[in-house]
This record gives structure tokens, sequence and C-alpha cells, in this order.
């Protein structure tokens, strides 16, 4: 049978931020890289490691590690925080 199967508990992933390398840029590690670009979403490099760690940080669709090699060309894309981690405290 090659119709659809239906997926259950499928996530809608949103992308904050997409970009490409742009030529002439060195050769840089990921965590650098990143914390210079998306240093508008995540302002710290502590934010940016833990982003990667948590495989928001895509390096040409797969996900990145922090030291990961950033090359002209290559794609970046910063994923949304899952909201499912996120602790609600009531006072």
């Amino acid at each position: 049978n090659l119709a659809p199967k239906l997926i259950k508990n499928h996530k809608t992933i949103k992308i904050i931020y997409s970009h490409i390398v742009p030529q002439g840029n060195q050769k840089i590690r990921l965590q650098d890289y990143a914390s210079k670009i998306f240093n508008l979403y995540i302002p710290s490099k502590t934010g940016i490691k833990k982003a990667i760690k948590q495989g928001r940080v895509l390096l040409n669709g797969s996900m990145g590690h922090t030291g990961s090699w950033v090359l002209p060309g290559q794609h970046l894309v910063l994923l949304a925080a899952s909201t499912e981690n996120i602790k609600v405290y009531t006072f």
C-alpha cells in the first residue's frame, strides 16, 4: 500500500532565521559564527551553545555541533525553542 500514513503527534517546527554563509568568510567554528549572526535572537554565547546542544541550530539541514566548522556557501538555520520544555511557575 503506497498511501501516505497518518503521522500522529507531529510537531510544527518554526524557523526563526535562515542564513547562507557569504563567500569570502574564513573557516570558523559554528558556536562563534552563530553568536554573530543569531545575536538578535540569542544575545549570549552561552545561549547559542545551549541552542546548538538542543538541536536548534542546523548546518546544511543537519543538527550542528559547537565544534563544527562553518564554510562559505553553507546554510544555517535557527529553530524556535520547543514550548514543551518550558517550566511554568505560579506565585
